[in-house]
């Protein structure tokens, strides 16, 4: 009985440990755009990744950074940067309102 605890312990162990790579996560690339992306399996050079319900194959050397601490719906934005007048810089996801009359 102790075994066989210890083993499903382990197993689940194992699959949260590998889930955190294969489900929703940031993909920046080095241009600025960023999507919001359901699934993404590292390789050695290639990242696969399914948005949209497509599969994408896309080279790491085109990739800024992937973060998978960020979670949400699948979308895309694009990260913008300003330099001030004081020479200090400003990057983010600028956000658009429109008028309404």
């Amino acid at each position: 009985m102790t075994k066989k605890l210890i083993r499903y312990i382990l197993f689940f162990a194992c699959i949260g440990v590998f889930k955190s790579g294969l489900f929703a996560s940031e993909l920046l690339f080095k241009s600025g755009e960023a999507f919001l992306i359901e699934e993404v399996n590292e390789s050695a050079d290639v990242v696969n990744v399914r948005w949209k319900g497509r599969q994408f194959r896309i080279p790491k050397s085109e990739i800024q950074r992937i973060d998978y601490s960020k979670k949400g719906p699948e979308s895309s934005y694009n990260y913008s940067e300003f330099r001030l007048t004081d020479g200090s810089q400003v990057r983010g996801i600028i956000v658009e309102t429109k008028k309404t009359n």
